[in-house]
């Protein structure tokens, strides 16, 4: 029989079972793979793909959540001051270039006296960000970047980005049908442990 007709069968004629044992190895390994497939497509794929498709994909996101900056000749300009506070993570954002923190050296003591609960720090100005990661404050002028950038360039990456989730998709299927198989296999050898416990022949199918 074929095997999409035997998987449609699975679904409502329970007495077909018995039949399906007398199936070769590789026809029952390949209904496995189907099935974990149409599983992994209807509790993962779809779900996400319809909430992915009514928030509009990545580029409505990145369009909606980012402000518009930009970032040239050594100055940065956003649209509005940002803020981040989470945990022990802390991140501020203002280009005004009336207001413009002090280096690595001077900020220091300004971290350590009003920034001491946090384990990440990031400060950005118009010309440079200074940063407290693990007791250590550090600072990066944007003039030593020697590059431009602006929002819009997000959007070149979105084609790359996408390629990336689909790689993450396909491994994760992977590992949900090795789980799968690990899982068969470890009842597979309970029985045969439990078969040579009360002395019984165990084949396959059975």
């Amino acid at each position: 029989m074929n095997i999409f007709k035997e998987l449609i069968l699975s679904t409502y004629d329970f007495k077909s079972y018995s039949k399906f044992l007398k199936n070769r190895k590789l026809k029952v390994f390949a209904f496995a793979i189907i099935l974990t497939l149409i599983s992994y497509i209807f509790s993962v794929l779809a779900p996400l793909a319809i909430d992915f498709m009514a928030n509009g994909g990545i580029r409505d996101y990145v369009e909606e959540s980012i402000p518009d900056f930009e970032l040239k000749d050594g100055i940065l300009w956003a649209e509005e001051i940002a803020e981040y506070d989470y945990g022990d993570t802390y991140i501020y954002i203002d280009t005004d270039p009336l207001y413009v923190f002090g280096n690595a050296e001077e900020m220091a003591g300004y971290f350590y006296e009003d920034f001491y609960n946090y384990s990440t720090v990031v400060l950005i100005d118009s010309e440079k960000i200074v940063a407290k990661y693990d007791g250590m404050v550090q600072e990066l002028y944007f003039t030593e970047l020697d590059i431009d950038f602006a929002k819009e360039d997000l959007f070149t990456f979105i084609p790359i980005l996408y390629i990336i989730i689909a790689i993450v998709f396909i491994l994760l299927y992977f590992f949900t049908t090795a789980a799968f198989f690990f899982g068969v296999l470890f009842v597979a050898l309970f029985g045969k442990i439990a078969a040579a416990c009360m002395k019984c022949k165990l084949a396959y199918g059975q």
